[in-house]
């Protein structure tokens, strides 16, 4: 028996999804290029669970805990290191964006580096994407209060950090 996709179908979602999960890649890994791929592994993996996915309604969600699981796993890899080449985060030119809004967004990712792979997720799942702390940890598959300590410890970084930065 095989089972075919809607192409038609699909390919709607990925127009509808495809910017969430970019920016959503983007907090995750603070690298355009490698947000790109995690984009295309995690509609991979959509498209292969498409079939079976009975309430399509639920379809951003699944995507977003899939993202979110992919770049977990990336990050467990102990054979793959994960360096950056410089200070300067590669963003997307937009000619509408003010300096004081770039700056604050490089100063942003520069301190959400700082953070773990899982203090990283935790954040912008719970704040960024805005999920509750049970569902957060439905997501990343732990108890609430591991999400709550990395979220408590994470923020604690990032005040820090930033505050470093602005003096």
């Amino acid at each position: 028996m095989v089972l075919r996709v809607d192409g038609e179908a699909f390919s709607g979602f990925v127009r509808e999804v495809r910017p969430l999960l970019q920016r959503q890649a983007f907090l995750l890994c603070g690298d355009w290029q490698e947000a790109e791929d995690l984009v295309q592994d995690t509609l991979l993996r959509v498209y292969r669970a498409w079939w079976r996915l009975v309430r399509h309604e639920e379809l951003t969600g699944y995507a977003r805990t899939a993202l979110t699981r992919t770049f977990l796993n990336e990050r467990r890899r102990a054979q793959r290191r994960y360096e950056v080449a410089s200070d300067m985060v590669r963003e997307n030119p937009d000619p509408h964006d003010e300096l004081a809004v770039r700056e604050s967004r490089h100063t942003l990712i520069g301190a959400l580096r700082r953070l773990t792979a899982a203090e990283r997720a935790v954040i912008v799942l719970r704040y960024w994407d805005d999920l509750s702390v049970k569902a957060t940890a439905g997501v990343l598959r732990i108890p609430p209060g591991t999400v709550t300590s990395h979220s408590h410890r994470a923020m604690a970084t990032l005040r820090a950090v930033l505050k470093e930065e602005a003096s």
